[in-house]
């Protein structure tokens, strides 16, 4: 059996989850999750944006707590995945209150999981179960964007910004990572800069935006007028 935290620092988990006390009742809280890996990996799989984007991830053992007034053994989760952006939004802690080999309740940047108290273990087991059918470059980042794909984003902004008719977009020229191409339609010519400076990720019907490493995996468009 593994090691279980102290009474006290259940009792203290409680009442940071709640704002208050909630007394303890063994038959409420159920038995201990021995596969609470596997019921965590699950509800992830299914409540996710990308569940196949996970790094840096790394889970606590289960604590007897309670979340929202409902008791059961709480696991925090330190993680990085992609929002519905593309982008990486940086390490975030997750408490999963499980029950009878379920999570009932989740609380997104828990402060109970920011206890000095609380360890965690490392878990690169779920990073490895990215599938082939997430490598498609619609839909995983791609660090060099072909040619074509540059294209067909120029395309899809010039239209956005109101250039009507068949659009004909040159690559005119190039500066470092900064890109300049120019979209000629049968209204307006159009010229849009380009930084394709970090993991690239179609959003916003087409339009890429850029995983910007060192910033915090902030996301911006990669492309602009």
């Amino acid at each position: 059996m593994p090691r279980i935290f102290t009474l006290a620092l259940s009792l203290f988990l409680t009442v940071i989850a709640a704002g208050c006390a909630v007394t303890p009742n063994p038959e409420a809280i159920g038995p201990y999750p021995t596969h609470y890996k596997e019921v965590i990996k699950t509800h992830i799989q299914r409540s996710f944006f990308d569940p196949y984007s996970l790094r840096g991830v790394s889970i606590s053992m289960p604590m007897q707590g309670h979340l929202f007034f409902q008791q059961g053994w709480i696991v925090c989760l330190e993680a990085n995945a992609k929002n519905r952006m593309g982008g990486y939004i940086g390490l975030q802690r997750t408490a999963y209150l499980l029950n009878y080999d379920a999570v009932l309740q989740s609380m997104d940047r828990a402060p109970l999981c920011n206890n000095p108290q609380v360890s965690y273990t490392p878990w690169p087991e779920i990073e490895e179960n990215t599938p082939a059918s997430s490598k498609t470059v619609s839909q995983t980042e791609s660090a060099v964007p072909t040619l074509s794909q540059k294209e067909k984003w120029v395309t899809t902004m010039a239209k956005k910004n109101g250039c009507d008719g068949a659009i004909r977009v040159d690559f005119k020229s190039k500066d470092g990572i900064r890109e300049i191409f120019e979209a000629a339609c049968d209204n307006k010519k159009l010229e849009f800069t380009c930084e394709f400076d970090g993991p690239v990720s179609e959003a916003m019907g087409g339009i890429p935006f850029v995983a910007v490493t060192g910033k915090s995996y902030q996301t911006q468009p990669a492309c602009w007028r």
